[in-house]
This record gives C-alpha cells, sequence and structure tokens, in this order.
C-alpha cells in the first residue's frame, strides 16, 4: 500500500550513527558475520580435510625430521631465534629469518613427536582460520557492500587449487603463518581506524611483527597498509601517512633483529640454474622476457589450475626472447593492468586495487626486480592470488549486474550457478590434488607425467626410485627399482649433462645391479665434474679392492682422506688393504682412527679381532669381542 503523502522524518542532530567506514551505510550486527564466518571455515577445512593423512613430503624435512632444532623440541627455542631459517637444517645462517615457523613445528613435536598428520591437521587449522579472519576483513572493507561480495570472495580464495602446495606442505607453513598474522593485523587496523584507538594500532603492528618472523614476504605488506586505508575509507592521505609509521617502525625493528641474527642481508647463496632457470641466460633482456614468460603461467595457473607441479626449475620454463609471444602478451597484460591501475586509482576503482593488491605483494617473488633461489612456484601466489579472486568476484558481479547495495535479488541466480560451477570446478581439482601430496613417491611419480620438462623432477623420481631399491628385500623388486632410478637418472641428465650428484647415484645403482664397469664410468664422470666428490673417490676404491688391485684402490682411498681427513670409510678402507697385505700393526692404527671417529663400526671390530687372533693375543680378542657384543 503506497501514499502519495510521505511523512518527512527530521534527522537529530544529536544522535549519533554507526557508521561504516567510508559510508553512511549502517554496519551489520557481528552477529549476522558469524554464521557464514563458521561456515567458511567448515567449507575450507573440509577442502584439505584429507591431507591429514599424508605423510611427509617434498621438502618437509627442512622444518621437520632434518632440522635439529625441531627434533630437540622445545630446548633450541634460543637458537631458533638466534639462527636463520635453515641453520638446524644444513648449518648455513644466511638469508632467511623464521623463527615463528620453526617455533611451531618444535612445539607439535614436543606435544606429539615425529607424526605428520597433526603436522597437517594444524596446516588445514590455520588455513581454515585466515579464511574465517579473511571473510570478517573484507566485511570491514566493503562495509558499504551486503554480504554477498565478501562472501563470493573468501569462497573463491579458499577452494583455489593454486593453494593446494601451501596447505598440504607442512615446510609451507610460514606461508600460512605469514598471510594469517597479516590478516589478523589488518583486521585491528580496520578496527582503528574506525574507533581511532590507538591500541587498536599497536596490536596491529604486533601481529605485522608476527608476520614477518613467519616469512620475510611479510615486508611488501607495508604498502598493503595505507594501500587499504586509501580506498576503503574516507582517511586523508595525511593520516594514512601517519598511521603508516608504526609499520615503518615494526619493519625497521624486524630489520635491526635479522641483521643481528643472520650473516647475511640479503639472498646471497649462490644461485644456479637447476633452482632458477633465468641463471641460464647468456643477456639480460633474454632473462626479463623469460621471467614475463613465466609472469604469464602464473595468470594461466591462476584462470586454469590444472597442470599443477611442485616444482617449476630448470628447463620447465626455457630461456626465451621477446620475439616469443609468450614474453610478449605477457608482459602487455602486466603493464596494461598496471596502467590501468593508476589510471583509475584517483577514482577508488576496486578493480585497481585488486590490482596493486596483486602486484605488491608478488613483487618480491616474481624475479623482475631480484632473482630468487626459485624460478617460479605455486606457493608464491598463495597471498597474491587474492587479488585475483577480488578481481574475479568483481566480475561476476559485474556481469550479472547484481545490486551488492541493497536487496534486489535480479540476475542472483544465473551468478549463483556460474560461481557455484567455479567452486565445484576449484573445489574438485583441491581435493584430487591434495591426494598427489600423499607422501614423495605419489607426488614425484605423479608430478615429473605433468613436467617431464623438470630435470629437479627427474631426479627426485631417481633417487626415490633408488631408494626402494635399496629397501627392497627380494631381487625382483630391487632390480625394477634400480632400473627405474637409472632410467629417471639418464633423463636429468639428458637436460642437464653435467651434475656430479646425479652420475654418483647412477653409479651407486649400476653397483647396486652389479654392474661394476658402468658403475665405475658413472663415478669417474662424477668426479669430472667436481673433482672433490670424495664419495665417488671411496667407491672406485671399493671397486679396484674387488679386484684385487690394491695401488689403485690404496691411490682412491687415500685422495678420499685427502679431500675429508675424518672419513671414517676410508681410513678403514685403507686399513683394509694394509690387513690384506700383512701388515697387521699399520692395520690396526688405521681401524683405530676409524673407530675414533665412527665407534660403532661392527665390520671394524671383526677385522680387528682376526688381525689378534694371528698375533694370538687373547685379551685382545677377549676385549673386542666384548665391544661387538654391545653392539649387536
Amino acid at each position: 500500500m503506497t501514499s502519495s503523502h510521505k511523512k518527512k522524518i527530521k534527522p537529530n542532530p544529536n544522535k549519533k550513527s554507526n557508521t561504516s567506514l567510508n559510508s553512511s551505510k549502517t554496519i551489520i550486527p557481528r552477529q549476522k558475520n558469524l554464521i557464514p564466518a563458521l561456515l567458511i571455515f567448515i567449507f575450507s577445512f573440509c577442502l584439505y580435510a584429507n591431507t591429514i593423512q599424508n605423510k611427509y613430503a617434498f621438502d618437509d624435512d627442512v622444518i621437520c625430521l632434518k632440522n635439529q632444532f625441531v627434533q630437540n623440541k622445545l630446548a633450541n627455542v634460543n637458537e631458533i631465534f638466534t639462527k636463520g631459517f635453515t641453520y638446524g637444517f644444513n648449518g648455513l645462517n644466511t638469508d632467511s629469518y623464521r623463527p615463528l615457523t620453526l617455533l611451531s613445528t618444535a612445539f607439535e613435536v614436543y606435544l606429539y613427536g615425529n607424526k605428520p598428520n597433526n603436522h597437517h591437521f594444524v596446516n588445514v587449522l590455520l588455513f581454515s582460520l585466515s579464511c574465517l579472519i579473511l571473510f570478517l576483513v573484507l566485511r570491514k572493507m566493503f562495509s558499504k557492500y551486503n554480504i554477498l561480495l565478501p562472501l563470493i570472495i573468501t569462497l573463491l580464495y579458499s577452494a583455489h587449487p593454486i593453494h593446494t602446495e601451501v596447505v598440504a606442505n607442512i615446510k609451507s607453513r610460514d606461508e600460512i603463518l605469514c598471510f594469517l598474522f597479516f590478516i589478523i593485523s589488518l583486521n585491528f587496523f580496520m578496527i582503528f581506524i574506525k574507533k581511532k584507538k590507538m591500541p587498536f594500532l599497536v596490536i596491529s603492528s604486533l601481529f605485522y611483527f608476527f608476520s614477518l618472523l613467519s616469512k620475510e614476504n611479510a615486508i611488501p605488506f607495508l604498502f598493503i597498509f595505507p594501500l587499504i586505508a586509501y580506498y576503503f575509507t574516507d582517511t586523508t592521505l595525511k593520516k594514512i601517512v601517519l598511521f603508516s609509521i608504526p609499520f615503518f617502525v615494526t619493519f625497521l625493528i624486524y630489520f635491526i633483529i635479522r641483521n643481528e641474527v643472520i650473516d647475511t642481508l640479503i639472498f646471497t647463496t649462490q644461485i644456479d640454474m637447476v633452482n632458477n632457470s633465468l641463471m641460464a641466460a647468456e643477456n639480460y633482456s633474454n632473462r626479463l622476457a623469460t621471467a614475463f614468460s613465466m609472469l604469464g603461467k602464473y595468470v594461466i595457473l591462476l584462470i586454469f589450475p590444472l597442470t599443477l607441479v611442485c616444482d617449476y626449475s630448470y628447463n620447465t620454463i626455457p630461456i626465451t626472447s621477446w620475439a616469443d609471444p609468450k614474453a610478449f602478451v605477457s608482459f602487455i597484460i602486466y603493464a596494461g593492468a598496471f596502467i590501468f591501475a593508476l589510471i583509475t586509482l584517483k577514482k577508488k576503482n576496486y578493480f585497481s586495487f585488486a590490482i596493486l593488491f596483486f602486484l605488491i605483494t608478488f613483487s618480491t617473488v616474481s624475479n623482475i626486480f631480484k632473482i630468487i633461489g626459485s624460478s617460479m612456484a605455486e606457493r608464491f601466489m598463495f597471498i597474491p592470488s587474492l587479488g585475483f579472486v577480488i578481481i574475479l568476484a568483481l566480475l561476476l558481479v559485474k556481469i550479472f549486474k547484481i545490486d551488492i547495495k541493497g536487496n534486489n535479488k535480479k540476475g542472483l541466480i544465473p551468478m549463483f550457478f556460474i560461481l557455484g560451477i567455479i567452486l565445484s570446478l576449484y573445489s574438485f581439482r583441491t581435493i584430487d590434488r591434495n591426494k598427489d601430496w600423499k607422501d614423495n613417491e605419489h607426488l614425484f611419480w605423479k608430478d615429473v607425467k605433468t613436467n617431464p620438462a623438470s630435470f629437479r623432477l627427474h631426479y627426485a623420481v631417481g633417487s626415490a626410485a633408488r631408494v626402494k631399491g635399496e629397501a627392497a628385500i627380494d631381487t625382483t623388486n630391487r632390480n625394477k627399482y634400480f632400473k627405474e632410478a637409472i632410467s629417471h637418472y639418464y633423463q636429468s641428465l639428458a637436460i642437464i649433462p653435467k651434475q656430479a650428484e646425479t652420475w654418483y647415484n647412477m653409479g651407486v645403482c649400476y653397483y647396486a645391479f652389479n654392474d661394476i664397469e658402468k658403475a665405475m664410468q658413472a663415478y669417474k664422470q662424477c668426479i669430472q665434474y667436481d673433482p672433490n666428490y670424495k664419495s665417488a673417490y671411496n667407491n672406485i676404491g671399493v671397486i679396484y679392492f674387488k679386484k684385487y688391485n690394491y695401488d689403485s684402490a690404496s691411490y682412491y682411498f687415500n685422495k678420499t682422506i685427502q679431500l675429508d681427513p675424518r672419513n671414517a670409510d676410508a681410513i678403514s678402507n685403507v686399513g683394509a688393504i694394509l690387513h690384506t697385505n700383512g701388515k697387521y700393526d699399520e692395520a690396526l692404527q688405521y681401524y683405530e682412527k676409524s673407530l675414533e671417529i665412527m665407534p660403532n663400526n661392527k665390520n671394524i671390530y671383526t677385522n680387528m679381532i682376526k688381525i689378534y687372533e694371528r698375533k694370538n693375543d687373547k685379551n685382545k680378542i677377549e676385549y673386542y669381542k666384548n665391544k661387538l657384543k654391545e653392539l649387536n
């Protein structure tokens, strides 16, 4: 029922209204956010629930089984905060500082021991929590709209398959924590802007500090805080600058701490073309063209996340030039997006915000401004992909002309239909991809088929097959795995021939096969590419020893000792030659020296017992027999 006579309501100037950040629209009560937020949490958790049963895979050893700080549980908390990220793994105190990531896994080992399912559960839990908080932050950002836009963005972000590497890989806990603390920081930042109470800004800065302590990818977030304040609030530029100061101070504190802890301020580790194929470029022009070709690959993966792999190292994306359409088109896309963002910056266009968010958060790992340790990786899209899904959500709203400021339901059904298809495809691909991360066997064997151009994937499959061959009991399985290992080692060498480690492992496989001549050739090829590869010298010595060529064997064993004076195997092997030649006293000296380094070597005790039997030294015989019993 309508009337032409409308009653005018005069506003009360003394009454305070509860307004949003940049609109006079009333904020929706918190309880109306709670149910969709919980549904998002459940949706996100269900997407990755099948990773909880997974084992260790890929580079999980960095923060798990082979990290002494983590394995010592909470006994090395001080070292975790005073050493570099990989120090407990490889002894290198350089490049990265991520103590909160290590602390989280060390705490889990303290509570549950080495159980990968617990680590995976925490990853899924943290990711689901991140998506929940993301939704709440988006509600604050898009406060002049109804719940639909933040909900679409969060669902798309949660389901996108490109995130599987991060959530399914324990080592990528650093990415999740970095994002989680950033989102929490952003939430308190938005509350501060609304309420203008300093404690919220302090808390926001603190969580930004936690984000930095989780991974260096948090550094460009410095520019996201003022960007969001500009686009989503009515805050003046002067105040935006003032509000940003605490974050720059926080970064400065982090920078000083990091400088004191690690040996280098920037990434200085030798970068080779195996990890970053850009190093194979002959000139800067080709390097830049190839980098943009990689950037184009990211766009394709964001739109069509079908061919996901754990490794994009050499020679996944070959070195190219600007004559390659892939490089040129990619440059046009990125340059055009950046220009559009700048042109529409003053209008506070949300498409431009999403573009700038993507470019800023992606800048440090793009290989455009600085070469990093990897060519490309899906984990690098974990945070920038938020910019992509914002664009995708805005496009859906725009194409179907959805009224996201009111309650007009026009266009909702066709949009929900398309959104449902996208989310279904995303979800199916995510859940299916999670299965590949079950363990190294599943991951490497699957991904090498998807990306046969990767040297490192062929090498990884070869090494995994070799390990299975060494563990196999029956001859048939042993031979099958060693043959598969050799096949993939050859394929990796077809991509990069001059790889000492690959040739060495090839020699190990041939030796296990009892193909001594090919083993010898492989070990010598290894030495050709790395003259200091001590294990290859020792293994060649073993082959000569078994051929009764003791002079040549002695040469290679002594060469090993020259390279590594504490190589217990080589020292005991020299003792074995002296023992065979009847030089018992000299042999005993080498055996004893080897035992000082490796006291649990049963073979040495057995050999020493044989010598003392020849010497008829009953006391020594009894002594070393007792030692042998202790080991058994």
